[in-house]
């Protein structure tokens, strides 16, 4: 048989946490000693059980976020690399671009058709290289 105050000691809370505990829970004493309401295992193991689990979702609670936080700092991390990458193949992409107009515009040309059409592969590729500036 314990007393309210060494109930709260055994949790490691206060005895007016253990004492709204047992008036909303419809906890009795079961004996009182020197004005001191006594109570008995079952309750200490109630008391127990209610103040871990709380413990334990507030951890919980406490917990998420920073993982959150985490997680958060890492996906922006992994943002600003992909969008340092577009950049990079969007300019690729431009240029690539860029050389296909300059190369089509010399293919087009009068002059070009008639020396282009009587060269090989490598003598176009020549061609196209010393033409593009």
């Amino acid at each position: 048989m314990k007393t309210i105050k060494q109930i709260a000691d055994e949790v490691g809370v206060s005895k007016q946490r253990v004492d709204r505990l047992f008036k909303r829970s419809g906890i009795n004493a079961v004996a009182s000693e020197n004005q001191k309401y006594l109570y008995d295992t079952a309750a200490l193991e109630f008391a127990i059980n209610h103040f871990l689990k709380t413990a334990s979702q507030t951890a919980l609670q406490t917990a998420l976020p920073m993982r959150e936080t985490a997680l958060f700092d890492a996906v922006l991390k992994q943002l600003e690399v992909k969008d340092r990458q577009i950049e990079a193949l969007t300019v690729a992409l431009h240029a690539e671009q860029q050389l296909h107009a300059d190369t089509k515009k010399m293919l087009s040309a009068p002059e070009a058709k008639t020396s282009v059409s009587s060269m090989n592969f490598w003598q176009r590729v020549r061609f196209v290289v010393k033409k593009v500036p």
